[in-house]
């Protein structure tokens, strides 16, 4: 989670913009949250498997598949924090 935390922070810093900074520190406790309880799952896997596309194009600096990239890992993240809520709905607050 620290190497995650790290990623995130620097691909927020690396597009010098404050406003993606700042989303990335207010969404941290819900990151976290999402993080923990799909540590053994096999949803976990596939955002570790976004995760490492997404750094990859960042490195390879292929703007359009890391963009690409991004927005799957996104995707997944969204699909995966609605299967958590509504098997822990006691963690989650109805909106």
């Amino acid at each position: 989670m620290r190497l995650d935390d790290e990623f995130h922070r620097l691909i927020a810093q690396s597009i010098d913009c404050e406003l993606a900074c700042e989303t990335v520190e207010n969404i941290k406790a819900a990151l976290d949250r999402v993080r923990f309880l799909t540590k053994r799952s096999v949803a976990a896997g596939d955002i570790d498997r976004s995760a490492s596309r997404n750094f990859l194009c960042v490195k390879a600096r292929d703007a359009d598949t890391a963009e690409d990239a991004l927005r799957r890992h996104l995707q997944q993240m969204i699909l995966t924090i609605i299967t958590i809520a509504q098997r822990n709905s006691q963690w989650f607050e109805e909106e």
